[in-house]
């Protein structure tokens, strides 16, 4: 399976421009986490609103599949995965490359899909 480069959730950072930006993406999260222990969860509100809008962009580029769309754990997954290779690929010292983690999630989306596709039991 070959992911659509398009899905902007399933992209991962080649340039130094795009790693930068993920490692800042990734900041405003720990930010966000580290204001909720203070008693401020606007960031990690407008955060979640952000996750929420990126689970139904991925629902929708995934189509729906005759068994159903993927359910809302099986995008969650998908997005902490896609989240993870690109903290792997931004970290100094790193061996994963890009071809090598867009195979793992390729992978995964294809296993996403097949269950969403396969009768219930």
């Amino acid at each position: 399976m070959v992911l659509d480069p398009e899905i902007p959730e399933f992209r991962f950072p080649e340039t130094e421009h795009e790693h930068m930006g993920v490692t800042v993406w990734m900041a405003w999260h720990e930010v966000a986490r580290g204001r909720v222990l203070v008693g401020d969860s606007v960031p990690a509100e407008l955060l979640a609103e952000t996750r929420d809008d990126e689970r139904q962009l991925v629902a929708d580029a995934l189509g729906r599949p005759a068994g159903g769309p993927p359910s809302k754990d099986q995008l969650v997954t998908l997005l902490a995965l896609a989240d993870g290779l690109r903290v792997e690929l931004t970290r100094p010292g790193s061996t994963l490359g890009v071809d090598a983690a867009r195979e793992v999630m390729a992978r995964q989306v294809a296993v996403v899909l097949d269950e969403a596709t396969r009768p219930a039991a």
